[in-house]
């Protein structure tokens, strides 16, 4: 007794087994396969996700399977596929046309393009962007030309505080210490010399080298040069005015001898003539 009933517990569990492994077809959802997405199709049993879109990609370009068994039709899909899932299987007729399901297809693949155009069209815009940018950047360049040109250049001898902060890179602390060091040390004698200053660099020079000048000390220049021209022109006639006075001054007193000399000589012819009439 014991033994029969064994063996009719291991006859039930392999029946629990065998049910637990494959389903009953009666007991799983049916699936339209002219409705079904590629995901739901994956249901069917040896169904995998490449399986499914072959599916889906079928009854789009040939329109809706007539019956289940057009599900062999399929690349990939045999008689085998069929037998397993044939009591899941139903071919719902589409209220769609084949003519509508191709049109929809067209309208997809329209979709598709005009989302590359799309991107293609951003990308574009981007350059475009860019280009704008870089013309931006040229105006900018241009504006600070004219600017400069209409600026135009400053003598560093000269200027203001306040003028000088129209040399780039140059505020009002850089321009005052350039004032400072100018009333410090005298004016400056090359454009170059701006260097000297704390706080002015080459790069500041080279940005500012072409509006740069140093007027001043160039007007100084010339007129120490004519001043001293001035003074050896003065030198030249005070001599020669020494040498006239000197030369006059001679004459007379060449002229005040030889009187002199004239009347010791009358004197002497005088006393001469009186010693002569005594004796006779």
């Amino acid at each position: 007794m014991k033994l029969v009933k064994g063996f009719f517990a291991l006859i039930t569990i392999m029946v629990v087994m065998s049910m637990a492994g494959t389903p009953w077809a009666g007991d799983m959802e049916q699936i339209d396969i002219n409705k079904a997405s590629a995901k739901e199709l994956t249901q069917f049993q040896k169904a995998g996700p490449s399986i499914a879109q072959r599916i889906v990609d079928y009854r789009q370009e040939k329109g809706a399977f007539k019956n289940p068994e057009d599900i062999t039709k399929v690349r990939g899909i045999g008689s085998k596929f069929f037998e397993l899932n044939k009591d899941r299987i139903v071919a719902g007729q589409s209220k769609e046309t084949p003519a509508e399901i191709k049109k929809a297809v067209q309208i997809k693949k329209k979709a598709v393009e005009i989302k590359k155009e799309a991107v293609e069209a951003r990308q574009e815009a981007v350059e475009i962007k860019k280009e704008a940018a870089e013309i931006k950047k040229d105006a900018t360049e241009v504006k600070d030309k004219t600017s400069e040109i209409k600026l135009g250049k400053i003598d560093i001898n000269n200027a203001s505080a306040e003028k000088l902060t129209q040399l780039h890179r140059i505020g009002p602390a850089i321009a005052k210490k350039i004032v400072e060091y100018r009333q410090s040390n005298g004016p400056f004698r090359t454009p170059g010399d701006i260097v000297k200053v704390s706080g002015i660099g080459p790069k500041t020079f080279e940005l500012n080298k072409d509006r740069i000048v140093t007027g001043q000390i160039e007007a100084i220049t010339s007129s120490v040069k004519k001043v001293s021209e001035i003074k050896t022109v003065s030198e030249v006639s005070k001599i020669s005015e020494v040498k006239t006075v000197s030369e006059t001054e001679g004459e007379s007193k060449a002229e005040k001898i030889s009187a002199e000399k004239q009347i010791e000589e009358k004197k002497q012819g005088k006393s001469e003539h009186k010693g002569q009439h005594k004796k006779n």
